[in-house]
C-alpha cells in the first residue's frame, strides 16, 4: 500500500500492522521438523487468504471500535481457510457476504486442502458457537452481524495455524511457552493495534489471551477494562447452550458493554 501512513484509512493501517506481525513471526518461528514443540506444519492464512482478509477489514473496520474480542490463533476448519478470526465458511461466505481468491496456498498436511470459501464445509464448532453468542447478545435479530460491527470487532492474538502430524491444531499457548520471541512480537503489534482501535472494553476469549492482555501498557494505563469469557471450544467440556448463556450474562452484566451493544 502506497501513501503516507497517516493518510491511509484505518483498516489499511491495521492491515499494515498485521503484515508486520506476520513477517516478524516468519523470522522467529522455528522450522516445524526441526523443533520439539509438537507442530509439523505452519499455515499463514494472512498470506494465501489475504484477499478475503482485506475485504473483511474494508467492510467492517471503518473506524475505532469500542469493544474488541480477541481470540488466540486460527483454527483448522475456519480461519485456516478464510483468514478471518472465528471465520467459519458459512458465516464468512453467506452472512458476511465476503469473497476473495486463495493465492499460492501451501500444500502441507495431506489431509488439509485449502480452497478458501469453496472448501467443503467442515464443522468449525468454536466459530459457530462464537457467532451464535453474538446473535444471542443481539436477541436473535437477523442483522446481528451489522449491529455487532458498528461498535465491535474481532481479532486474533496470533495469525498463524500450527498443525501436528495427525492434522490437529497445536495451540499458540503451547508454542509460545517454548518460543517467547513469537509471543513478544504478537504483544508488540497488538499494543499498536489497540492504540489504533481505541477500545473501551476488550473481551479476551480464554485464559491465555486474558493473561497476555494484562501485560500490555494499553491495559495498565487504564485505557480499557477486560471482560474475559471462556473459550468456546468443545474441548473445554461445556455444552454450547451453557457456554452461550454464561458468556452472554457475563458480558451484559457489564453496564458499559450493555449500553454499547444496545445503543
Amino acid at each position: 500500500m502506497e501513501g503516507n501512513h497517516e493518510s491511509q484509512a484505518l483498516w489499511e493501517r491495521f492491515y499494515v500492522y498485521s503484515n508486520t506481525l506476520n513477517e516478524a513471526l516468519r523470522q522467529r518461528t522455528p522450522p516445524p521438523f526441526e523443533s520439539n514443540i509438537g507442530y509439523k506444519y505452519i499455515y499463514h492464512p494472512f498470506e494465501y487468504a489475504g484477499e478475503i482478509y482485506r475485504n473483511f477489514l474494508k467492510k467492517y473496520l471503518n473506524g475505532p471500535k469500542k469493544i474488541l474480542f480477541v481470540g488466540m490463533n486460527p483454527s483448522r476448519f475456519g480461519s485456516l481457510q478464510t483468514g478471518i478470526p472465528f471465520g467459519d465458511i458459512p458465516t464468512v461466505r453467506d452472512r458476511m457476504k465476503l469473497q476473495g481468491a486463495i493465492r499460492n496456498a501451501p500444500n502441507l498436511h495431506p489431509n488439509i486442502t485449502i480452497k478458501g470459501l469453496q472448501s467443503p464445509e467442515e464443522i468449525e464448532e468454536s466459530s459457530q458457537r462464537f457467532w451464535n453468542l453474538i446473535k444471542a447478545i443481539f436477541n436473535g435479530e437477523e442483522d446481528f452481524l451489522d449491529r455487532f460491527f458498528e461498535n465491535c470487532f474481532v481479532h486474533n492474538f496470533c495469525p498463524l495455524v500450527f498443525i501436528d502430524n495427525n492434522g490437529y491444531n497445536v495451540s499458540f499457548a503451547d508454542v509460545a511457552k517454548r518460543v517467547p520471541d513469537m509471543e513478544k512480537a504478537c504483544l508488540d503489534i497488538l499494543q499498536q493495534q489497540l492504540e489504533l482501535l481505541q477500545p473501551e472494553i476488550i473481551v479476551p476469549i480464554g485464559w491465555y489471551v486474558f493473561e497476555k492482555l494484562w501485560e500490555l501498557d494499553y491495559y495498565k494505563q487504564g485505557k480499557c477494562v477486560l471482560e474475559r469469557i471462556r473459550h468456546p471450544s468443545p474441548y473445554c467440556f461445556v455444552e454450547e447452550n451453557d457456554w452461550i448463556d454464561e458468556s452472554r450474562k457475563k458480558l451484559l452484566n457489564n453496564r458499559t458493554f450493555s449500553y454499547i451493544v444496545r445503543s
